[in-house]
């Protein structure tokens, strides 16, 4: 039997229920944002741009 993963980056928005019921794996990405570097979704959110 085949097996099938359901694979999205990390700029998808897909909520976050949605991919803990439907096991999707998210490539974080890499965000070079003023002068460092962040890992999409886990050091930096939108949030966090849009409020600075």
């Amino acid at each position: 039997m085949e097996k099938i993963a359901l694979i999205t980056d990390s700029t998808c928005g897909l909520p976050l229920e949605y991919i803990e019921k439907y096991n999707v794996h998210v490539a974080r990405l890499k965000i070079i944002y003023k002068t460092a570097e962040y890992i999409d979704g886990i050091t930096i959110t939108a949030n966090d741009v849009y409020s600075s």
